[in-house]
C-alpha cells in the first residue's frame, strides 16, 4: 500500500484501488467522486466554506476510485488547480506572487 497526503486528504492505493479520505469517525461516509464539490463547501457544522483551502474539511468521509484511476478530480475538487500546481511546479513553471 502507498499513501500520500494531499492537504487534509489521506490518498492511500493498493491492490484493490483507490480511496481518498478524511478520517474522523470509524466507518466513513463514502462520497461519489462527482459530489466531492458540493460535499466540501460545508464544514461539520454545516457552515459554509468560502475558501477551498481553510482546514475545515467535514471529516469522516471516502471516495473509492479503481484501480489505476486518475485521483486528480477529487483532488481538484477539494484543492482547486492543486494537481496542476504541483505539475507545474515539477516542470519549473509554476509562477509566484
Amino acid at each position: 500500500m502507498t499513501a500520500r497526503v494531499v492537504g487534509q486528504l489521506e490518498v492511500l492505493t493498493d491492490a484493490n484501488g483507490m480511496t481518498i479520505a478524511v478520517p474522523g469517525v470509524r466507518t466513513p461516509r463514502v462520497v461519489a467522486p462527482g459530489s466531492v464539490a458540493e460535499f466540501v463547501r460545508h464544514d461539520d457544522a454545516g457552515r459554509y466554506r468560502p475558501l477551498s483551502g481553510a482546514k475545515t474539511l467535514p471529516t469522516g468521509w471516502i471516495v473509492r476510485l479503481p484501480l489505476g484511476a486518475d485521483p486528480a478530480e477529487v483532488i481538484d475538487a477539494v484543492y482547486p488547480l492543486a494537481t496542476i500546481h504541483q505539475r507545474q511546479f515539477a516542470e519549473g513553471s509554476l509562477e509566484l506572487v
